[in-house]
């Protein structure tokens, strides 16, 4: 990895530890503010007590609360073992947040998101699954407004040993769109190829071979982006999803710009035929208006594409494992992409 790249990544993730600068100002939303100082937490134990008190710290594998005591406060400490459910002050403002990042409304919901998960982010152990919606819609919400820097590294926190199977592929996700974003290609480049090695191919790995096949084109490696694109779509039962749509797209281009032209059109032509819109992504709106002059009638369109066009070629270097044989995916495509 870059040294100079994996600097600024370090950045990224102290700024976040810190407080991060690229936060939106709480006073932008109309939500009112919490404060975990100044709000009583609740925990219940294994063995039946309840005790509400005021966040004080997490040392020592142990969550502190200062509970009233008198005149005076005492502190008690609770290991994850011992806690049965920990709710965090906040609950209703919580809720508002949610509500307004549901709605779209992220100048309202940001401000509040990110001051409730930079709170809550030291008692991690403890987060249950209201914690983790907050992170979601947060995680949601810096893609919408195209906040790259915090994305990446807020994921970059959050992606560890406490993290939910539902949210991983969220918190990968934001890591690598927004590591592409930010100009980081050989970050990009070894989330995507990661990621399509630890999943089985179908939509579950369409989010990184768009990516990476994107790269691909980027770098003028047509047949590279090719085969990427195609991985996912063949193993998939259909092209619904939005990312898989995106993959046959990235596809249909990559072929086109490689010479194939009877691959282009076939997997142009299943799209519209399907009533799919075309993604707008940069460089795909162009192929579209190449391919559809090109274009016969609907029902003159060829059913499946020409097989013979599909081009020999060796799987990347880097990651032999990433790709199938070429006379696996031609049997797929033809059985797949088209029924």
């Amino acid at each position: 990895m870059n040294p100079r790249r994996s600097l600024f990544l370090l950045f990224l993730l102290a700024a976040v530890v810190a407080g991060s600068p690229f936060a939106p100002a709480a006073s932008g939303s109309s939500i009112p503010r919490v404060d975990l100082l100044e709000a009583e937490a609740r925990v219940e134990t294994t063995l039946g007590r309840t005790y509400h008190g005021r966040l004080w710290g997490y040392r020592d594998d142990r969550l502190y609360l200062r509970i009233a005591d008198g005149a005076g406060f005492v502190e008690i400490g609770f290991t994850p073992a011992e806690v049965r459910r920990f709710q965090f002050p906040g609950t209703e403002i919580a809720r508002e947040a949610s509500e307004a990042a549901a709605d779209g409304r992220w100048h309202e919901a940001l401000p509040v998101l990110n001051r409730l998960v930079d709170q809550r982010r030291p008692y991690l152990p403890f987060w249950e699954d209201d914690s983790w919606n907050l992170l979601a819609d947060l995680i949601n919400g810096f893609e919408a407004t195209g906040n790259a820097i915090d994305s990446l590294a807020y994921a970059g926190i959050f992606l560890g040993e406490f993290t939910p199977p539902r949210l991983v592929p969220l918190l990968r996700r934001a890591q690598l769109v927004a590591s592409h974003a930010l100009g980081l290609r050989e970050e990009a480049e070894a989330i995507a190829t990661e990621w399509i090695e630890q999943v089985p191919p179908g939509p579950a790995s369409a989010i990184p071979a768009a990516i990476l096949a994107g790269m691909a084109l980027e770098a003028g490696v047509p047949e590279q982006a090719l085969w990427i694109a195609l991985q996912p779509v063949v193993f998939a039962e259909g092209v619904s999803d939005r990312q898989l749509i995106l993959c046959q797209a990235v596809a249909a281009r990559a072929a086109l710009e490689a010479g194939h032209h009877g691959t282009a059109r076939a997997l142009f032509n299943e799209l519209l035929e399907l009533g799919l819109d075309w993604p707008s992504e940069p460089g795909l709106e162009e192929a579209a208006r190449a391919l559809a002059a090109d274009r016969p009638p609907l029902a003159a369109a060829s059913g499946r594409p020409d097989e013979r066009e599909l081009p020999e070629f060796a799987p990347l270097p880097a990651a032999p494992d990433l790709h199938y044989e070429l006379r696996q995916v031609r049997k797929l495509l033809g059985r797949s992409v088209i029924d």
